[in-house]
Parts: structure tokens; sequence; C-alpha cells
């Protein structure tokens, strides 16, 4: 058999594993147990958004791009989020202004590195990383 991990924990249900002894008979008295365990959050990003903000035009220094997302765990040494380019971006560079914590969200970890960089096809590459030891 096999276990599915979904691609983010569930919505409109209770995030636990359900496990049933004789779920399939239909008599209560040979259905033998039952228990639900309380699974972890799925790691993911949501509230994702991309803005755009002066001017889309390439070579012109005030085109500015503001990434929006939230985490639903926390980042953890040696995690991190990576932020890609595509064929379009080739040339453009990522260049990391300020990091902003949501208010009544848990701040960002204080050991956490910003490294932009192109890719060998020339893409611009965004890394957003908690140092290890």
């Amino acid at each position: 058999q096999r276990i599915y991990i979904p691609e983010h924990s569930p919505r409109v249900s209770s995030n636990s594993f359900f496990v049933e002894f004789g779920f399939d008979e239909d008599d209560i008295n040979e259905r033998l147990m039952a228990s639900v365990i309380p699974a972890p959050p799925v790691r993911a990003l949501v509230n994702v958004a991309v803005a755009s903000y002066g001017t889309n035009q390439a070579g012109r220094s005030d085109n500015r791009m503001v990434f929006h997302f939230q985490t639903v765990t926390p980042l953890v040494r040696d995690a991190g989020i990576m932020i890609v380019g595509y064929e379009s971006t080739r040339g453009f560079d990522f260049v990391p202004a300020s990091l902003v914590a949501l208010p009544d969200s848990a701040p960002l970890p204080a050991d956490l590195v910003v490294t932009s960089r192109r890719a060998s096809d020339n893409t611009p590459e965004l890394e957003l990383r908690v140092q290890g030891d």
C-alpha cells in the first residue's frame, strides 16, 4: 500500500490520520477499534502574489517586483525558498530590497540570508535560506 501526502493541509476537514480496524464491516460489533492521529501541517506556501511596480520595460532601473507569500510551517535551519526566473526573464537581476514579516506573524529567522544570482542559463534566482551551524 502507498500513503498519499497531499500538496497542502486539508482546508475543509481535519488535518488528521484516521486509523480504523474493521472499517468495512456492517456490524458495529465487528468494528474493532479506531483512532485519530493529528497530522503535522504540510509544508507549503499560501497567499502567494507577485506585484509589479514602475515599468515592465527591460533595461530600466526602476522595474520593481514584490513577492508576497506565507509559509504554513516555519523555515528551519538549512531550509529555504527559491524564486526562479524563466526564459522571458533572462538578463534580469533580482536585487533584494527588504524582507518584511506580516503583522501578527512569527518573526523572520535572524539567520535568514538572501542571495541573488543568475543561473547557468542567465535567468535570475533569488534564494532565501536559513543558515546552518
